[in-house]
């Protein structure tokens, strides 16, 4: 549920963020409530179709994720430890983008209390 979160709050636009998200979340507490009692009507009324259309739809899932896994890579991504195209050995991706701080930005004073009273500060 987190990852479906994330998407749809990326895919929305930023100025409707809010709407898209309370829209996404409504969705999922309307199934909460709707999902029990349909299917308990359909099983106390109609058990053989419930049965069938239960069938159905795990065939289907089955099917879709034999497919799935037909037409995806064998590999998803390159190993990380690979021989580069210059014969060398190690990491072939990009250097990683991330900034590694080793003092503090200049400029930076720490408003905590407990930033201030560190030892060897």
């Amino acid at each position: 549920m987190v990852a479906a979160t994330a998407i749809s709050a990326t895919a929305a636009p930023p100025g409707s963020r809010g709407r898209y998200l309370s829209l996404f979340n409504l969705t999922w507490a309307l199934s909460t409530i709707a999902g029990p009692l349909l299917v308990g009507s359909l099983i106390e009324h109609h058990a053989a179709l419930f049965w069938t259309v239960l069938a159905l739809l795990a065939t289907t899932g089955g099917l879709g994720y034999h497919l799935a896994a037909r037409w995806s890579p064998t590999t998803p991504c390159p190993p990380r430890h690979e021989t580069a195209p210059d014969g060398s050995f190690g990491a072939v991706h990009a250097p990683s983008t991330r900034r590694q701080f080793t003092e503090p930005p200049v400029g930076f004073e720490p408003t905590t209390p407990a930033l201030q009273n560190e030892p060897g500060s």
